[in-house]
């Protein structure tokens, strides 16, 4: 069975665990990783960050994934990341990215060993990422001021453009929802995250964007005027990325 194939089952099975094993479980996933990466013949990628005593992370700034709190660095997928890196014995270093266009192409050239970008395992990603799931569940969701006429169904929306960060999980379910709606439209915004859309969207400055279902609830005491309307589509899992050439290579 392929490594990768491996690492999903062994994660998997952490997270049916009951939610009271809380911090443990992440150490058993974090220790599920360790073996399976070390199922290898040839030298691993596990063996490569001990040897250099570093863990490479790239990630960017969201409440859900990293941020600097009055204590330092926090973030869920920041202290699960720390814990691995903690379990290895080696140094967590961490490179902020603009954006998931950044971190996809770091990835892309081998240059980080995970990316923390807050996506699901998209299918535009086979053969150029791997991802392992998280376990968290978001929706991609559109937002309007609460002082705009609320949309009540995708049709709603023809001829009215959205907004969406770069590189992110909303662009195929939008390609997905065009071919029932084809008057359906978006503009994509290169180097704006999701609290930047969110923050225009509180101004009056964009009528409708689409966000994560997360990082509009984490958001929503810096943004109270912005409000959910609809999903795009179903729940998605979250994933940790990686370079493709890394695991089962």
């Amino acid at each position: 069975m392929p490594a990768n194939t491996q690492l999903q089952l062994a994660y998997r099975r952490v997270l049916s665990l009951p939610e009271r094993v809380g911090r443990g479980s992440a150490m058993v996933a974090l220790l599920a990783f360790t073996l399976v990466l070390s199922a290898c013949s040839r030298p691993t990628t596990l063996q490569q960050i001990k040897a250099e005593g570093v863990l490479h992370v790239i990630t960017r700034v969201a409440p859900s994934i990293y941020y600097k709190g009055r204590d330092g660095p926090t973030g869920y997928d920041y202290e699960l990341v720390q814990l691995f890196a903690e379990h290895l014995g080696v140094e967590l270093r961490i490179r902020v990215a603009e954006d998931n266009t950044e971190i996809l192409s770091v990835l892309a050239q081998d240059f980080a060993h995970i990316g923390l970008a807050g996506l699901s395992g998209q299918k535009q990603f086979q053969g150029q990422m791997r991802a392992l799931a998280t376990g968290i569940e978001v929706e991609s969701v559109v937002v309007y001021h609460r002082d705009s006429s609320k949309p009540e169904a995708l049709a709603d929306l023809a001829d009215k453009p959205l907004h969406i960060v770069a590189d992110s999980n909303h662009e195929p379910q939008l390609e997905e929802a065009r071919i029932d709606v084809p008057q359906l439209s978006w503009q994509v915004h290169p180097g704006l995250d999701a609290a930047g859309l969110l923050a225009r969207v509180e101004t009056g400055e964009l009528p409708y964007a689409v966000v994560s279902s997360n990082e509009l609830a984490l958001n929503h005491v810096f943004f109270p005027d912005v409000k959910e309307a609809i999903p795009l589509g179903p729940p998605r899992e979250l994933a940790w990325l990686f370079p493709a050439m890394q695991i089962g290579h």
